[in-house]
């Protein structure tokens, strides 16, 4: 898993030399002192400059720009009691999740679609 995780910064990182709009965001409520269900979060978008050689995946959209954009996201929950060793029907369980998109997007001067 770690191995995973080191190759998916390096991605990153070296996505952002290329990348014409780029977003990242980090949450984790140990900054806060809290730890209530929604533990942390990591949401990665890159998006390419316009009018890319990337093929038409919107053909039906006629709009004179086009841009792909690929996210990466993972999201940890746990339980409000987490040194609890039974399960607790009226708690949440520990989850995790991650995702992988890819996002194409087609604009004019006044549209976005």
């Amino acid at each position: 898993m770690f191995n995973l995780l080191k190759k998916s910064m390096v991605l990153a990182c070296a996505t952002f030399a290329y990348a014409d709009t780029m977003s990242l965001v980090l949450e984790n409520d140990a900054l806060v002192g809290k730890d209530q269900h929604y533990t942390n979060g990591m949401y990665y978008t890159w998006m390419s400059e316009k009018d890319t050689s990337f093929p038409d995946l919107l053909p039906f959209i006629d709009l004179a720009q086009k841009n792909v954009a690929f996210s990466l996201s993972h999201a940890i929950f746990t339980p409000e009691d987490k040194k609890r060793d039974t399960r607790n029907l009226d708690d949440l369980p520990y989850a995790g999740y991650m995702g992988v998109n890819l996002l194409a997007y087609k604009s004019s001067e006044h549209f976005f679609s």
